[in-house]
Parts: structure tokens; sequence; C-alpha cells
């Protein structure tokens, strides 16, 4: 199963307002397209080990800049 395909059926199954987010930051607006609600879409890395750096970093779409 592809990136395209999971997306699609979170986008099926999750709860609105549910937030979809996946390590793929060069491709959070490809992955925002292939679901119905591309504004709760995001990209979020967590470093690690999270014991030596407890923080996260996200990354906007193009169309949130």
């Amino acid at each position: 199963m592809g990136v395209k395909q999971v997306f699609e059926q979170l986008d099926a199954v999750c709860k609105p307002g549910a937030i979809l987010a996946s390590v793929r930051h060069r491709w959070i607006d490809a992955i925002a397209a292939f679901t119905k609600r591309p504004e709760d879409v995001v990209s979020l890395h967590f470093f690690s080990p999270a014991c030596h750096a407890p923080a996260g970093s996200g990354t906007r779409r193009e169309d949130q800049q």
C-alpha cells in the first residue's frame, strides 16, 4: 500500500477535524491533495532520541505560507 492509499483510507475513516500527519515533509502538499481535508494534513518530525532533544518540528504546506 502506498502513501496515497494510506491517506485516502485515513481520510475516509477518521473523524472530521482529526489531524493527519506524515514525516514526509517534502511531499506534504501532494499528501494533502490525496484527502478531502488538506487543512488537516501536517508534516511532523520528532527528534530522536527524545530524552536528549525533547522537541519536534513542523512544516507548513505551500498554501499556508
